[in-house]
């Protein structure tokens, strides 16, 4: 993922590093040449739309667009809960990287 800001010490890549991994390399480029102790803080206001599949025994499987964090329970909720032949004591989750 491919994600920079543009500050006045140019153009710096943050793709794939938490807000507090940007804080540090932040504060370490502005530390070798404009501030003695610099203060950063990252927010992150949104997270990038994602989508994310549930299926098996749901109400309503299908994929379902998410913005920011999101539980397990939250994605079973969008598929309507569980139907009734679901064993909730066997959920399997499957984690990947989409294409970019």
């Amino acid at each position: 993922m491919g994600v920079s800001l543009c500050l006045m010490i140019g153009s710096v890549s943050i793709g794939g590093l938490t807000p507090q991994e940007a804080e540090q390399k932040i504060a370490a480029i502005l530390r070798q040449t404009y501030l003695q102790d610099p203060q950063v803080n990252v927010f992150i206001s949104e997270y990038a739309s994602q989508d994310v599949t549930v299926g098996g025994a749901v109400r309503r499987p299908g994929v379902f667009p998410i913005t920011g964090r999101t539980t397990l329970l939250q994605a079973i909720a969008l598929a309507r809960g569980l139907d009734s032949l679901a064993n909730e004591d066997e959920v399997v989750i499957f984690r990947g990287q989409g294409t970019p």
